[in-house]
């Protein structure tokens, strides 16, 4: 078992390079079937080689992006595995903790056979059925990159009390200290005594 420094570090890992998605779209008994992925992709094999070594999954290498660019290398896990990995390294993980509990989340409810329609039936209940697909629809949408994403991500720290506004005396005294401290040019300060 990694210890508590090596998941850590898997979580920086993780949290920079790595990818958490679940593929879906086929169905088979009435049931949509969906699977969790991790993967991280890298230039440096050590990397990689590290991630196997500690977690298992598999290793494959990449076509350069462009020519003369370095060879990647990629490093996957996938279900009950991927979800022990995020269970172990959630502690730890920032950036990518919302899709970390989703895609857990989705995996229990797979490994955990929740939702047959009877014991021994491979067919899932339409309760279930919309279940996952929730859950799937939100695994993408947390992994949506851009510059809306961003605000929200902010908008929803912001209202949760995360972020809060700076005092006027906080203000005024950020204004004072770049003087105070002689971190000011001294163009900038004859400036700022012109000013004054």
């Amino acid at each position: 078992m990694p210890t508590i420094a090596e998941c850590a570090w898997t979580a920086g890992i993780i949290d920079g390079e790595g990818t958490i998605y679940v593929s879906g779209g086929t169905r088979r008994s009435n049931g949509s079937m969906f699977a969790l992925y991790l993967r991280v992709a890298n230039t440096d094999p050590r990397m990689i080689v590290k991630l196997k070594q500690l977690w298992g999954g598999g290793i494959s290498v990449m076509a350069p992006p462009e020519r003369g660019c370095a060879q990647p290398f990629l490093w996957t896990t996938s279900a009950r595995k991927a979800a022990c990995v995020l269970r172990a390294v959630r502690p730890f993980l920032i950036t990518k903790s919302d899709v970390t509990d989703l895609g857990i989340e989705l995996q229990e409810r797979i490994s955990t056979r929740r939702g047959l329609a009877r014991v021994k039936s491979p067919r899932l209940t339409l309760d279930e059925i919309c279940a996952r697909m929730s859950l799937y629809a939100r695994v993408r949408e947390a992994n949506k990159r851009g510059p809306e994403n961003t605000i929200r991500i902010l908008h929803t720290q912001a209202l949760s009390g995360h972020f809060t506004r700076p005092t006027n005396e906080e203000m005024d005294t950020e204004r004072r200290e770049p003087e105070a401290q002689g971190l000011l040019y001294p163009n900038d300060q004859k400036d700022l005594h012109a000013r004054t």
